[in-house]
């Protein structure tokens, strides 16, 4: 999806004519994006929800260098067009939990608009025990991937509403100091979301994968990708945790003169032996990987 032009109305735009596929998802539940742009006000939390996207496009409020509103709801409509999810499900996930989880969502929708621009069949929230994955997606050769989307941040955010200034955010961490950070959100993930079915063998042969976002903060590991330094997994990383193959790291970006979101990989961990399997690689990679406007 190109940028949005919101010339018109020199005091308000359209949003429900802007994403008109994100549009006809609220509008199936009785309101419409600009009624939640209405609802919104003006925004004070750090982390935003759809209504405050929507109140940030309809006031035409400038754009940022970095990601901003606009850029939600262009990925939003894009996934509501692409997602084999329901309107309903869409609607749910945008709505409910606490304001970060809209942009645990955002990652969802990310992957799924990359998955199926790839023409992969992708399955999502696929049950596993008492718990379901985000997607579970099929390579050409038949092999199936199990994933969790997942999009971390600080324990404790001190950010701007919008966007943040690259130092200013990182102070004094580094990539030494954040990767221990990291490690231990993927061990806490995979015994939350996979440890139990791999005990009871539910996935077989079948492959699972964490593809875990930094976007929420400018983490170092930005920085590091950068200046092109090396961040291998850590010794033994994939010794005590049977079923995980893949750990992809990421931030989020678009394409010049596009809003759609897309993954922007910075470091990519495979267990030994499995990123020579490029049927495999191939599910995941872009051809966006430069992090030229983090």
């Amino acid at each position: 999806m190109p940028c949005a032009d919101i010339r018109g109305d020199p005091m308000v735009a359209d949003v429900d004519a802007l994403y008109q596929n994100l549009s006809n998802v609220v509008k199936s539940h009785g309101r419409s994006l600009n009624q939640l742009a209405e609802s919104a006000k003006s925004p004070k939390d750090t982390y935003l929800k759809l209504a405050d996207c929507c109140w940030f496009v309809r006031n035409e409020k400038p754009r940022h260098a970095n990601i901003d509103p606009f850029n939600y709801l262009g990925t939003f409509n894009e996934y509501a067009e692409r997602t084999n999810r329901t309107p309903s499900k869409i609607w749910e996930n945008l709505q409910k939990g606490s304001h970060n989880k809209f942009l645990d969502t955002l990652v969802e929708a990310v992957w799924d608009i990359h998955f199926t621009k790839k023409g992969l069949v992708v399955r999502p929230d696929v049950p596993m025990n008492s718990k379901d994955v985000d997607f579970v997606i099929t390579t050409l050769k038949g092999k199936e991937w199990w994933l969790d989307a997942y999009s971390v941040g600080p324990e404790k955010l001190n950010a701007p509403l919008i966007t943040c200034n690259l130092h200013q955010c990182v102070g004094r961490r580094t990539i030494q100091s954040d990767r221990p950070l990291v490690v231990e959100k993927v061990r806490k993930k995979y015994n939350e979301k996979f440890k139990e079915a791999v005990s009871l063998g539910l996935l077989n042969d079948k492959s699972a994968g964490i593809l875990l976002c930094v976007m929420k903060e400018h983490s170092p590991l930005v920085i590091g990708r950068i200046a092109d330094i090396p961040e291998p997994a850590p010794l033994n990383f994939f010794n005590n945790k049977p079923g995980l193959d893949l750990v992809w790291i990421h931030t989020l970006g678009p394409l010049e003169g596009q809003d759609v979101l897309q993954p922007r990989v910075l470091y990519e961990w495979w267990r030994d032996g499995l990123i020579s399997r490029l049927d495999d690689k191939r599910c995941f990679d872009n051809h966006y990987i430069n992090i030229t406007n983090p």
